[in-house]
């Protein structure tokens, strides 16, 4: 098979499969190695940001998507009717962040840090697809191990958990952003 065809039927199946599609999948279809087809993928990457796309393929984990780019959200969202029902509740948020950064937790570790129950967040989560269950605790019970998925790493635009910033990170900004309030309080008396 010549290049350019690999490339382009590379294009045509992540345009269609429209969510991340694995490597080893793409590879299968053509009959060709993993390794040969993550090669090319990274050239047609390098492709795209050369040629000042509108798109470009976005790597999730061991899988790939077709993507816009950010700088055009403004006019594509003149074409697209925004609905909001697509947006977490701030418990829901507040759950989501606690399983991607103490993963695999059981709910009632969720409930120990929140301070409430959290069933309802939890649902919506798994109805979003953005947390699954990724096993069960060896204990008493058996409670249920709840971990991210591809999707919450393709809705926050991350190439696996490791990119997400650092305890710390966030820790310093919030220590930061009160130091401005208080800066501001101190100017306004």
């Amino acid at each position: 098979m010549k290049i350019d065809y690999i490339k382009s039927s590379i294009e045509a199946m992540l345009f269609v499969w429209g969510e991340p599609l694995e490597s080893r999948e793409i590879a299968r279809a053509l009959g060709i190695s993993n390794n040969e087809i993550r090669l090319i993928i990274k050239s047609m990457m390098e492709d795209y940001e050369k040629e000042n796309r509108g798109i470009f393929i976005k790597k999730i984990g061991n899988a790939y998507q077709l993507q816009t780019k950010k700088e055009h959200f403004e006019i594509l969202s003149k074409l697209v009717d925004k609905v909001d029902s697509r947006r977490l509740s701030n418990s829901a948020m507040e759950t989501l962040s606690i399983i991607a950064y103490k993963q695999p937790i059981t709910r009632i570790e969720i409930e120990k840090i929140r301070g409430v129950k959290c069933t309802s967040p939890i649902e919506t989560l798994i109805s979003r697809e953005l947390i699954e269950e990724v096993g069960r605790l060896e204990q008493i019970g058996r409670p249920i191990l709840y971990g991210t998925t591809s999707e919450f790493l393709r809705v926050f635009n991350i190439e696996n958990i490791n990119d997400l910033p650092g305890y710390e990170d966030i820790d310093n900004y919030f220590k930061a952003d009160e130091e401005i309030k208080v800066g501001i309080e101190d100017e306004v008396k």
